[in-house]
């Protein structure tokens, strides 16, 4: 038969068809084969395995020296977790910076102090723990964060609360909305108020951190040789302003002079009313007081420099030993970190969320609660809603509040807004990051803050901060969870019985 183009397109299907065919039988072949191969293997290793368990399991002495490896490996194990639970309860509550703390006087930080989370506080405290000079003190405390006081001059508050701190952070308040209890309080509502005091006093402690970044200055190069009056000069600089000190005696008295210049990349006004504060330590102990240096001048443009001495002698320090810190008085304009809107504890981010959160260990009722739909949740990346019902306790206090809990850590999900300048984000981030709350950020968002600030808060002088333009502002939201160690036992520890 004659095999040509017109035969072809004629029979293309028969000839499909027998292609298939040999493509199928070619295709089954090679599976089966391979399919046995693989079975066949499998079954040795189970066969293989099987021999190894009867081997074992006829080798009686064998497994008891396994037993005796395993527990060693435990026994370290169990070692190793003690030595890592302890050092990471040290990094947490440091002698310089604890995260615990209890208010002074009545005998509850003697008491305490040594205490297990929800553990040993006697029923006879509660009342010496809930009044205004010790519960309330510590908390209003909480609110002057940020507030600088110039002896004899301006008050300055470097990151405002939006609506005042009362608005802002969470406590135990009457129906005035000031620090106060109801008459009976109990000791589990003892424990919680002092951990939402702990966690967010951490929080406030991380945002002051960054905004010292900014305003402590560093020593650099470049400090001309001290004049024939002037005992000492050195030259220190933040990111906006250098200074170049010096210490100089006149007529047996000590004042301090030299010249400012703006090393930032605008024109820059010298605080709100064209004054600047700055703290000057002249002693090599950290603790002394230090020297008040305020400079007035016209708003400097980039590269510019003005010059300032101290109209009056230095007072209330020691003989000077030299220039060893200086430190920018911040307020509302020039610091980092403007405004603090909320802060939100048992709030998780939208990557984090799940819909129940656990109690304290002590507390009454069901170990896990469902939040969704209720006063305590709202929406996930939202800020938690005052609870109310069975969730809090009298004194409006949240029992669920941890996503975690075991017996060395419990892990609380939070969230915070702040109005930051847009320059200054990586040192927010750095400072929560580094605060001994061993905050782990899960979500951040930034988004520009088109508004206007409103005036700060009255502080303790009754004086209010003027608007401020937004300049390169944005809302930055931070949500993470806090790790609240719990003290980690002694070596010959007692157990003992929550009260």
């Amino acid at each position: 038969m004659k095999v040509d183009k017109e035969t072809l397109l004629k029979n293309r299907f028969w000839i499909m068809v027998g292609g298939i065919v040999l493509l199928l039988l070619i295709a089954s072949t090679w599976l089966g084969t391979g399919v046995a191969d693989e079975l066949v293997d499998k079954k040795d290793k189970t066969d293989k395995h099987k021999q190894e368990v009867n081997v074992r399991a006829a080798s009686p002495l064998k497994g008891k020296e396994e037993m005796l490896v395993m527990e060693d490996k435990q026994k370290g194990l169990d070692k190793q977790k003690g030595i890592v639970w302890t050092q990471d309860w040290e990094l947490q509550n440091g002698e310089k910076d604890p995260l615990i703390v209890w208010p002074k006087g009545y005998g509850i930080e003697k008491e305490l102090g040594t205490k297990k989370f929800g553990f040993g506080f006697e029923p006879t405290l509660v009342p010496s723990y809930t009044r205004g000079e010790s519960y309330g003190d510590q908390v209003r405390e909480l609110g002057k964060t940020f507030v600088t006081e110039i002896p004899g001059g301006p008050v300055f508050e470097a990151t405002a609360f939006k609506d005042g701190w009362q608005k802002v952070l969470r406590y135990v308040k009457n129906d005035r909305g000031d620090v106060g209890w109801k008459p009976k309080a109990e000791v589990e509502e003892v424990w919680l108020a002092q951990e939402d005091f702990w966690v967010q006093r951490a929080l406030l402690r991380s945002i002051k951190a960054a905004n010292d970044t900014l305003a402590r200055l560093a020593p650099v190069e470049g400090a001309a040789k001290p004049d024939k009056d002037e005992l000492f000069r050195q030259r220190f600089a933040n990111p906006y302003w250098q200074l170049e000190i010096a210490v100089a005696k006149k007529a047996g008295d000590y004042h301090i002079q030299g010249t400012i210049t703006n090393v930032g990349k605008r024109r820059q006004t010298l605080g709100k009313d064209g004054r600047l504060f700055f703290l000057v330590r002249l002693n090599k102990d950290e603790n002394s007081p230090p020297a008040i240096l305020e400079i007035q001048s016209e708003a400097l443009g980039v590269g510019k420099e003005a010059a300032f001495a101290t109209k009056k002698p230095i007072k209330g320090t020691k003989d000077p030993e030299g220039i060893f810190a200086v430190e920018q008085v911040l307020e509302t304009a020039t610091s980092p970190v403007k405004r603090i809107d909320q802060i939100a504890l048992g709030a998780h981010s939208h990557r984090t969320y799940q819909p129940t959160l656990l109690k304290a260990s002590f507390s009454p009722g069901p170990d896990s609660y469902a939040v969704t739909n209720t006063a305590q949740s709202a929406r996930p990346g939202e800020a938690p809603p005052k609870p109310s019902g069975a969730e809090v306790t009298e004194n409006g206090l949240m029992r669920y509040r941890y996503s975690d809990r075991t017996g060395e850590v419990r892990r609380m999900p939070l969230g915070l807004v702040l109005i930051v300048d847009q320059a200054h984000v990586p040192e927010v981030h750095t400072a929560l990051i580094n605060s001994n709350l061993r905050f782990q950020i899960t979500q951040s968002n930034f988004q520009h803050f088109r508004d206007r600030l409103l005036p700060a808060d009255k502080t303790t002088e009754g004086k209010v901060a003027e608007p401020t333009n937004p300049g390169n502002l944005g809302e930055l939201s931070i949500y993470g969870i806090a790790s609240l160690y719990e003290r980690p036992p002694e070596k010959k520890a007692v157990a003992e019985a929550p009260r």
